[in-house]
């Protein structure tokens, strides 16, 4: 890991030498995606070794408070530059990529050595429930803008982002206490480091998160101008994919292994946690930093993310996936991206 430490530090230190001397934007944008990608890694990394000093359940506990950290750090400052729109594609983006770009490819990576790859069926009729019932939550609040009645979207918002913040907590209780039985693949393996320096890594890699996203939020929208790219397209695809980059990582080394369940957690796991964990979380940030993000989605939004949910219930449905299914979750992604991009 410390080699991806010092990767890491080098693209930062050169990101911030090239703003320091007003280098053109798309080598700037270039150097900032990669470096985001390699820090969430080298996050994600650290967070598994702290992980493994504790019990499983506190291990488990500790994974799914902290993989999501650089979504939450980018949010927020965004949310800081007041660009909500570019918040709320991040958390679109954050869902359709680990449900079907993610997800997707791990099938495919998988189908590759096995012809039928396996889930376990209450682990994904559980995800697959969860995340239905949470993607209705997330998008109530959208139905204000249809029936006119823009005037309560910042009641409705605050009051869905603690039904989830409180299903989510629950959630935690039901995978890590009482039905953990479902969950008794997630391995508990020995460390491979000191504790202290899983630590030094954790912090590390949050404090060139943190700079590096406040600068990326400052020049979101003179990268977005340069490039022609409209904000939907940069909150959803580009930083959605920055943000997930570990959890992209992992599921596809897991299903090489053909361990199918852990994809399942890995990939549904994450958009659960985006839409129940970082969304609120961001409404209750907006609402300290003074602009407030309500849960109020364009419409293409909301088409792009029930259109993501119901193909993957449908896919985990029977129990099992092949590359093929892996192929229409890529191509429905791919889709909705070129959608995205030509959105103005």
């Amino acid at each position: 890991m410390l080699k991806s430490l010092l990767l890491s530090a080098a693209l930062f230190i050169i990101t911030l030498i090239l703003v320091y001397f007003h280098a053109p934007l798309l080598i700037i944008f270039i150097l900032i995606i990669l470096t985001l990608i390699k820090t969430a890694h080298l996050l994600g990394n650290a967070t598994e070794e702290l992980a493994n000093y504790y019990s499983p359940t506190l291990g488990g506990l500790l994974n799914a408070t902290l993989g999501n950290t650089a979504e939450l750090i980018i949010g927020f400052f965004a949310l800081k530059e007041g660009l909500i729109d570019v918040v709320k594609a991040s958390i679109t983006g954050s869902m359709i990529g680990n449900i079907l770009l993610v997800f997707g490819l791990a099938i495919i990576a998988g189908g590759l050595k096995k012809k039928e790859m396996e889930l376990k069926k209450h682990e994904a009729e559980v995800s697959s429930t969860m995340l239905l019932i949470t993607v209705l939550l997330l998008l109530f609040p959208s139905l204000l803008i249809l029936f006119h009645e823009e005037s309560h979207t910042v009641s409705i918002s605050i009051a869905v982002a603690i039904s989830l913040m409180v299903l989510y907590l629950l959630s935690l209780v039901f995978s890590l206490y009482t039905h953990k039985e479902y969950f008794l693949h997630v391995s508990h393996e020995k460390p491979t480091m000191k504790k202290s320096h899983a630590f030094f890594y954790l912090f590390s890699s949050i404090i060139i998160l943190m700079i590096l996203s406040e600068i990326f939020a400052s020049k979101i929208e003179a990268i977005a101008h340069t490039l022609h790219f409209g904000e939907l397209f940069v909150g959803a695809i580009l930083v959605g994919i920055a943000g997930n980059a570990a959890e992209h990582l992992s599921a596809i080394q897991f299903a090489r292994k053909d361990k199918m369940s852990l994809v399942l957690n890995t990939t549904i796991g994450s958009s659960l946690q985006v839409a129940m964990f970082v969304a609120p979380l961001l409404v209750f940030f907006s609402l300290v930093l003074g602009n407030f993000m309500s849960l109020t989605f364009l419409p293409l939004e909301i088409i792009a993310i029930i259109a993501s949910v119901l193909l993957i219930n449908e896919v985990a449905r029977d129990g099992s996936v092949n590359w093929l299914e892996g192929i229409q979750l890529v191509v429905l992604y791919m889709v909705i991206a070129v959608l995205f991009f030509f959105h103005p």
